[in-house]
């Protein structure tokens, strides 16, 4: 399983992630149905930004590949509301302290065809 690196020493994996492996399984998926690869690796996204004092913490993350959390980004800037909708099903998935399940991945999906029906052109997120 690939980690993006958050910090400048060689070899470092980030134990919040390696924490969030161990609880919600995430076999080679992220939260937005998103398929890590070499090229795609996993990040952590902070639910509650860093920025308006977020932890890096299990309760306030989200396991994305980069391409996803490059999307997510977008939607912060572009469709607010939805970027909204999918932090939200973060942070309950958070709370079940359990992997995502079917009806989790039906919501993703809808909210991403949704985002996705009115993005112009073929965007590439990473």
């Amino acid at each position: 399983m690939g980690v993006k690196k958050h910090n400048k020493r060689k070899n470092y994996i980030d134990p919040i992630l390696i924490r969030m492996f161990e609880i919600y399984k995430p076999n080679g998926i992220d939260w937005m149905l998103d398929k890590e690869t070499k090229k795609n690796m996993f990040t952590f996204h902070h639910i509650t930004e860093e920025r308006c004092g977020g932890k890096r913490i299990v309760e306030n993350g989200a396991i994305l590949t980069i391409a996803s959390h490059n999307f997510l980004n977008y939607l912060d800037v572009k469709r607010r509301e939805l970027y909204e909708e999918l932090n939200y099903l973060f942070y309950c998935l958070n709370i079940t302290g359990a992997p995502p399940t079917e009806d989790y991945f039906k919501e993703v999906l809808k909210i991403k065809e949704n985002a996705l029906a009115r993005v112009r052109g073929k965007k590439k997120f990473y």
